[in-house]
């Protein structure tokens, strides 16, 4: 079974509200691989809330639950990390 990702203007009306993303009890995070980041620092850019340096020099993701209007930002900096350390978790289910 699979499941896609809306835009928020295409959701059903009874799920435009929610603002946190679980399927089955799984919350959707982010996550940045700490072996393959080498702080190019693309994420932070494309996605501030989400993203931010460590200490070191490589990103860390937010430490939360992604809300509904953070999926396009997580969407892009998954899709911009030069080394694709990026990956978006768990399952959101909208149709």
């Amino acid at each position: 079974m699979q499941y896609a990702l809306l835009p928020r203007a295409d959701l059903p009306r009874t799920l435009r509200n929610v603002r946190s993303c679980s399927f089955r009890g799984t919350p959707v995070r982010v996550r940045v691989d700490p072996e393959r980041c080498q702080g190019h620092g693309v994420c932070v850019v494309t996605a501030p809330a989400l993203f931010d340096f460590q200490d070191d020099g490589k990103a860390v993701a937010a430490a939360r639950e992604l809300e509904v209007a953070d999926l396009d930002g997580a969407r892009a900096a998954e899709a911009s990390c030069p080394e694709l350390a990026i990956a978006i978790e768990g399952k959101l289910r909208t149709a």
